[in-house]
């Protein structure tokens, strides 16, 4: 079983700040599938401390900086980006259909819907 005990705060992994181990069941076996930490406050007021101190040099970068960082060392979310990326003309497309609009305005809301699915890039 894959065990994850420390959160990820200013771009280390560090123990948690009083958090308790706690068993992720499986929705398919219905077994313990990993184990991770349930942070605490102090858990959250470290990465919210640390985002702050983070800001003014990442809003400052653009958007393939953030990409570069995020495909450099989270493969997970980067596969997210490049599927929201790949799948926009069909975000875009359904956006038509559902709600036959003016082109650019429906573009503008594909754009949000599929930037707000990356949350990460800023």
């Amino acid at each position: 079983m894959d065990r994850y005990l420390q959160n990820y705060i200013g771009g280390q992994w560090v123990d948690s700040i009083g958090g308790t181990p706690h068993q992720v069941i499986s929705p398919s076996t219905e077994e313990p599938c990993t184990e991770i930490v349930l942070g605490t406050k102090a858990d959250v007021d470290a990465a919210v401390a640390a985002a702050r101190a983070a800001l003014p040099a990442w809003s400052k970068t653009t958007v393939d900086e953030r990409l570069a960082v995020i495909r450099s060392k989270h493969p997970i979310a980067s596969l997210a980006v490049t599927m929201c990326l790949e799948h926009f003309t069909a975000i875009l497309a359904n956006q038509l259909l559902r709600e036959p609009r003016h082109l650019a305005g429906a573009d503008a809301e594909a754009a949000a819907i599929s930037l707000r699915s990356s949350w990460f890039q800023g």
